[in-house]
């Protein structure tokens, strides 16, 4: 496992521009944390296929960073299911000066989740529940699924104001760490607008780590900081009222058009919307667009390469 930890922090060292290591953090062992959390029952794996796995999200997107951060492997994976683990994680590795990286679902594109110097990756995966704590307002455990969350607060009469297009495997702890915007922001804005997020609890990364319940302006500062100032591990957010949606995608003899008629439906009042996107033809079939592409291709008296000119406005 050292060899493994000495070759993250070369990867991370060489190749990226951050600052030295401080004497504590170069001669970190993270042996002696595997042992004690192994004698406190709280679950980790050292398997390297598994460490490996949950040392990456898709930053293999880019070859920029994939150059950068393919070797970038963590020590061990460490997978708690409550903020008391979490506390106890976070007093282990600061005791003995082991870095932790936070992990959501790994949906990220840009190497948030990548150990750079090996050490603990905390996959908050196993955090998983949530409940209404007031009339539209939920709160969830970090490691909650935000489709599964969609799903089951439309069967209480609410939805989630806005989600990312990862929203199957997209943890709500992730989301709030390192996301932005979404299908929904056209309403609602960004994570950080005002509002949109009412309180995180987070545990500090300190000798005795500290449990705060952030709320208001004071929250905002976790948002997008993708776990580097505290480990978030409940999101309370405002709900807006669940509505029956449907994809509509229309076509238009030029991308000129198509924008002029989405940017009058995102100002119209009268329509309810969630997301409106302009693609120009054709709309590829990527996943996620397979149907979408084979219903526009095919649609109408036209022939398929009659629509290949046009443009599309998708609403949903």
């Amino acid at each position: 496992m050292l060899a493994a930890m000495r070759r993250a922090g070369t990867c991370a060292a060489r190749r990226l521009p951050l600052p030295p290591l401080s004497a504590r953090s170069a001669s970190t062992d993270a042996s002696a944390v595997i042992a004690a959390l192994d004698a406190a029952g709280i679950a980790s794996t050292t398997k390297p296929g598994r460490v490996k796995a949950r040392s990456r999200d898709y930053y293999w997107y880019s070859p920029v960073l994939r150059a950068a951060l393919d070797d970038c492997v963590a020590d061990v994976i460490v997978s708690p299911t409550s903020t008391d683990e979490v506390v106890a994680v976070a007093r282990l590795c600061f005791e003995h000066g082991v870095p932790i990286t936070c992990r959501g679902a790994g949906t990220g594109n840009y190497g948030q989740a990548v150990p750079l110097r090996g050490g603990v990756v905390l996959d908050l995966k196993g955090m998983v529940g949530y409940e209404l704590v007031g009339e539209g307002v939920v709160r969830a455990q970090a490691g909650t699924l935000m489709g599964a969350m969609e799903s089951g607060l439309r069967e209480l009469g609410h939805e989630l104001r806005f989600f990312p297009s990862t929203v199957a495997q997209a943890t709500i702890g992730g989301f709030v760490a390192g996301g932005s915007c979404g299908v929904g922001s056209i309403n609602y804005g960004v994570l950080r607008d005002p509002g949109n997020v009412a309180a995180l609890k987070v545990v500090t990364m300190e000798a005795e780590p500290r449990v705060l319940d952030l709320r208001g302006e004071d929250a905002l500062a976790l948002i997008h900081a993708y776990g580097t100032n505290g480990v978030i591990t409940e999101v309370e957010m405002p709900l807006a009222p669940a509505q029956s949606w449907l994809e509509v995608a229309a076509t238009f003899p030029d991308l000129a058009t198509a924008g002029a008629a989405a940017v009058a439906i995102a100002e119209s009042p009268a329509l309810a919307k969630r997301q409106i996107c302009t693609l120009a033809a054709p709309i590829p079939a990527l996943p996620g667009f397979e149907g979408l592409a084979r219903e526009v291709t095919n649609a109408g008296p036209r022939k398929p390469a009659a629509l290949q000119s046009t443009s599309r406005v998708w609403l949903c």
